[in-house]
Protein backbone atom coordinates (compact mmCIF):
# COMPACT_ATOMS: atom_id res chain seq x y z
CA UNK A 1 0.00 0.00 0.00
CA UNK A 2 3.18 2.27 0.77
CA UNK A 3 4.50 2.11 -2.84
CA UNK A 4 0.73 3.02 -4.51
CA UNK A 5 -0.03 5.59 -2.43
CA UNK A 6 4.13 7.13 -3.08
CA UNK A 7 3.19 6.09 -7.40
CA UNK A 8 -0.61 7.82 -6.72
CA UNK A 9 1.40 10.99 -4.71
CA UNK A 10 3.92 11.36 -7.96
CA UNK A 11 1.43 11.19 -10.55
CA UNK A 12 -0.74 13.70 -8.60
CA UNK A 13 2.03 16.12 -8.29
CA UNK A 14 3.28 15.87 -12.13
CA UNK A 15 -0.68 16.99 -13.10
CA UNK A 16 -0.59 19.68 -11.03
CA UNK A 17 2.57 21.10 -12.40
CA UNK A 18 1.35 20.73 -15.60
CA UNK A 19 -1.64 22.40 -15.11
CA UNK A 20 -0.05 25.07 -13.36
CA UNK A 21 2.26 25.35 -16.62
CA UNK A 22 -0.49 25.99 -18.66
CA UNK A 23 -2.89 28.71 -16.51
CA UNK A 24 -4.11 31.50 -19.30
CA UNK A 25 -5.66 33.99 -16.80
CA UNK A 26 -8.05 36.44 -19.30
CA UNK A 27 -10.90 39.05 -19.35
CA UNK A 28 -12.80 41.34 -21.61
CA UNK A 29 -12.24 45.21 -19.85
CA UNK A 30 -9.17 46.35 -21.60
CA UNK A 31 -11.35 48.17 -24.44
CA UNK A 32 -14.81 48.86 -25.49
CA UNK A 33 -14.67 46.14 -27.83
CA UNK A 34 -11.30 44.02 -26.56
CA UNK A 35 -10.31 41.00 -24.67
CA UNK A 36 -6.96 39.87 -23.13
CA UNK A 37 -5.25 36.76 -22.15
CA UNK A 38 -2.20 36.00 -20.22
CA UNK A 39 -0.54 32.78 -21.10
CA UNK A 40 1.96 31.64 -17.93
CA UNK A 41 3.73 28.96 -20.00
CA UNK A 42 4.72 31.26 -22.80
CA UNK A 43 4.62 34.18 -20.71
CA UNK A 44 2.64 35.94 -23.19
CA UNK A 45 -0.30 38.75 -23.17
CA UNK A 46 -2.48 38.63 -25.61
CA UNK A 47 -4.68 41.32 -26.82
CA UNK A 48 -7.50 41.06 -29.72
CA UNK A 49 -10.43 42.67 -30.73
CA UNK A 50 -11.54 46.01 -32.58
CA UNK A 51 -10.62 49.95 -31.77
CA UNK A 52 -9.07 51.37 -29.29
CA UNK A 53 -7.73 50.02 -26.15
CA UNK A 54 -8.46 51.87 -22.84
CA UNK A 55 -5.65 54.55 -21.31
CA UNK A 56 -4.54 53.37 -17.24
CA UNK A 57 -3.99 56.88 -16.51
CA UNK A 58 -6.05 60.05 -15.98
CA UNK A 59 -3.26 62.04 -15.67
CA UNK A 60 -1.76 64.05 -18.26
CA UNK A 61 0.94 65.47 -16.10
CA UNK A 62 2.60 61.81 -15.86
CA UNK A 63 6.00 62.57 -14.77
CA UNK A 64 5.00 65.29 -11.74
CA UNK A 65 2.26 63.52 -10.30
CA UNK A 66 4.27 60.01 -8.79
CA UNK A 67 0.91 58.23 -7.51
CA UNK A 68 0.04 57.28 -10.58
CA UNK A 69 -3.28 55.40 -11.52
CA UNK A 70 -2.25 53.10 -13.60
CA UNK A 71 -0.70 50.17 -11.80
CA UNK A 72 -4.15 49.88 -10.15
CA UNK A 73 -6.03 49.22 -12.93
CA UNK A 74 -4.88 47.29 -15.56
CA UNK A 75 -6.11 44.15 -15.70
CA UNK A 76 -3.02 42.08 -16.09
CA UNK A 77 -0.87 43.98 -13.07
CA UNK A 78 -0.73 41.02 -10.95
CA UNK A 79 1.45 39.61 -14.21
CA UNK A 80 3.79 42.92 -15.27
CA UNK A 81 6.73 40.93 -13.40
CA UNK A 82 6.27 38.03 -15.64
CA UNK A 83 5.10 38.95 -19.36
CA UNK A 84 7.78 38.39 -21.81
CA UNK A 85 5.70 39.03 -25.12
CA UNK A 86 2.93 41.01 -26.28
CA UNK A 87 0.65 39.81 -29.09
CA UNK A 88 -1.62 43.04 -30.10
CA UNK A 89 -4.21 41.14 -33.18
CA UNK A 90 -5.34 42.83 -36.10
CA UNK A 91 -8.43 45.44 -35.25
CA UNK A 92 -6.53 47.39 -32.54
CA UNK A 93 -6.58 51.25 -33.61
CA UNK A 94 -4.15 52.26 -30.93
CA UNK A 95 -2.43 51.18 -27.37
CA UNK A 96 -3.81 52.49 -23.92
CA UNK A 97 -1.86 54.84 -22.38
CA UNK A 98 0.97 52.95 -19.78
CA UNK A 99 -0.25 49.68 -21.40
CA UNK A 100 2.39 47.74 -20.45
CA UNK A 101 5.13 50.31 -18.50
CA UNK A 102 7.22 48.77 -16.64
CA UNK A 103 6.99 45.60 -18.21
CA UNK A 104 10.92 45.11 -17.39
CA UNK A 105 11.26 41.30 -18.54
CA UNK A 106 9.57 42.13 -22.33
CA UNK A 107 11.33 41.14 -25.32
CA UNK A 108 9.12 40.52 -27.99
CA UNK A 109 6.01 43.17 -29.43
CA UNK A 110 3.97 42.62 -32.14
CA UNK A 111 2.17 45.23 -33.18
CA UNK A 112 -1.06 44.84 -35.86
CA UNK A 113 -1.53 46.29 -39.40
CA UNK A 114 -4.54 48.16 -38.14
CA UNK A 115 -3.01 50.44 -34.88
CA UNK A 116 -2.92 54.05 -35.42
CA UNK A 117 -1.13 54.79 -32.32
CA UNK A 118 1.03 54.50 -30.26
CA UNK A 119 -0.33 55.88 -26.98
CA UNK A 120 1.38 57.90 -23.86
CA UNK A 121 4.46 55.90 -22.24
CA UNK A 122 3.13 52.10 -23.95
CA UNK A 123 6.63 51.35 -23.83
CA UNK A 124 7.76 53.26 -20.51
CA UNK A 125 10.65 51.72 -18.76
CA UNK A 126 10.38 47.86 -20.39
CA UNK A 127 13.04 45.92 -21.25
CA UNK A 128 12.18 45.69 -25.01
CA UNK A 129 15.29 45.81 -27.41
CA UNK A 130 13.00 45.56 -30.73
CA UNK A 131 10.44 46.61 -31.84
CA UNK A 132 8.84 47.54 -35.27
CA UNK A 133 6.12 50.71 -36.02
CA UNK A 134 3.56 49.62 -38.59
CA UNK A 135 3.15 51.99 -41.29
CA UNK A 136 -0.62 52.19 -40.21
CA UNK A 137 0.08 54.26 -37.39
CA UNK A 138 0.02 57.88 -38.19
CA UNK A 139 0.58 58.91 -34.19
CA UNK A 140 3.32 58.11 -32.17
CA UNK A 141 3.40 60.06 -27.86
CA UNK A 142 6.49 61.66 -27.97
CA UNK A 143 6.91 59.87 -24.50
CA UNK A 144 5.92 56.54 -26.25
CA UNK A 145 9.51 54.59 -25.16
CA UNK A 146 10.19 57.02 -22.39
CA UNK A 147 12.69 56.01 -20.08
CA UNK A 148 13.83 52.48 -21.94
CA UNK A 149 17.38 52.20 -22.15
CA UNK A 150 16.96 48.85 -23.43
CA UNK A 151 16.26 49.59 -27.12
CA UNK A 152 18.55 48.70 -29.26
CA UNK A 153 16.26 49.28 -32.84
CA UNK A 154 13.34 50.56 -33.45
CA UNK A 155 11.84 50.59 -37.28
CA UNK A 156 9.91 52.93 -38.50
CA UNK A 157 8.36 54.21 -42.10
CA UNK A 158 10.01 57.38 -43.94
CA UNK A 159 6.19 58.90 -43.39
CA UNK A 160 6.86 58.05 -39.16
CA UNK A 161 10.36 59.24 -39.38
CA UNK A 162 10.21 62.46 -37.45
CA UNK A 163 7.62 61.03 -34.84
CA UNK A 164 10.02 57.71 -34.43
CA UNK A 165 13.19 60.04 -33.97
CA UNK A 166 11.11 62.65 -31.19
CA UNK A 167 9.65 59.26 -29.38
CA UNK A 168 12.83 57.41 -29.41
CA UNK A 169 15.20 60.41 -28.45
CA UNK A 170 13.22 60.37 -25.04
CA UNK A 171 14.50 56.37 -24.64
CA UNK A 172 17.91 57.37 -23.51
CA UNK A 173 19.15 54.49 -25.01
CA UNK A 174 21.07 56.88 -27.59
CA UNK A 175 19.70 55.67 -30.61
CA UNK A 176 18.18 56.81 -34.08
CA UNK A 177 15.08 54.28 -35.44
CA UNK A 178 15.81 52.42 -38.73
CA UNK A 179 13.16 53.42 -41.53
CA UNK A 180 11.99 50.99 -43.70
CA UNK A 181 10.36 51.52 -47.33
CA UNK A 182 6.91 49.89 -48.88
CA UNK A 183 8.01 48.74 -51.89
CA UNK A 184 5.03 48.00 -53.78
CA UNK A 185 3.20 44.82 -51.73
CA UNK A 186 6.62 44.55 -49.91
CA UNK A 187 8.43 46.53 -47.51
CA UNK A 188 12.30 47.36 -47.70
CA UNK A 189 15.39 47.37 -45.45
CA UNK A 190 18.87 46.65 -45.31
CA UNK A 191 18.82 45.12 -48.82
CA UNK A 192 16.48 42.57 -47.88
CA UNK A 193 12.09 42.83 -48.84
CA UNK A 194 9.37 41.62 -45.94
CA UNK A 195 6.11 40.83 -46.97
CA UNK A 196 4.70 42.03 -43.54
CA UNK A 197 6.45 45.20 -41.56
CA UNK A 198 6.00 42.51 -38.67
CA UNK A 199 8.64 40.67 -40.60
CA UNK A 200 11.12 43.49 -40.14
CA UNK A 201 13.96 43.02 -37.88
CA UNK A 202 13.31 39.40 -37.82
CA UNK A 203 15.04 36.21 -40.20
CA UNK A 204 11.89 35.68 -42.13
CA UNK A 205 12.42 37.99 -45.20
CA UNK A 206 11.73 37.25 -48.70
CA UNK A 207 14.68 34.60 -49.49
CA UNK A 208 13.85 33.38 -53.10
CA UNK A 209 11.97 36.06 -55.64
CA UNK A 210 12.65 37.44 -58.90
CA UNK A 211 13.89 40.69 -58.58
CA UNK A 212 12.28 43.77 -60.93
CA UNK A 213 14.73 45.95 -62.77
CA UNK A 214 13.46 48.95 -59.88
CA UNK A 215 13.99 46.51 -57.25
CA UNK A 216 17.44 44.26 -58.32
CA UNK A 217 18.60 48.51 -58.22
CA UNK A 218 16.98 49.16 -55.03
CA UNK A 219 19.23 45.73 -53.79
CA UNK A 220 22.33 46.37 -55.49
CA UNK A 221 23.06 50.05 -54.61
CA UNK A 222 24.48 53.00 -56.47
CA UNK A 223 27.67 51.19 -57.58
CA UNK A 224 26.21 48.34 -59.14
CA UNK A 225 23.06 49.60 -60.98
CA UNK A 226 21.31 47.15 -63.39
CA UNK A 227 20.28 48.20 -66.57
CA UNK A 228 18.53 47.23 -70.05
CA UNK A 229 19.62 48.33 -73.62
CA UNK A 230 16.42 48.03 -76.64
CA UNK A 231 18.58 47.63 -79.82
Amino acid sequence: MTNLFKFICVIGCVIVFKARAEIVASGDDCGPNCSWSFDDETKTLVVRGTGIMYDYTSDESVHINEQQEYYLNRPWQAYINEIEKIDIGEGITSTGKYFCAECTKLKDVKLPETLEEISLDTFWYTGLKTITVPESVVRISNEAFWDSPSLEKVYCSVAQEIQCTVAVSGSRAGIEPTIYEKYGDTYYIDGRFYEKSQDIGTANYIKKRIYTIDEANRVAGEKNRVSIKYK
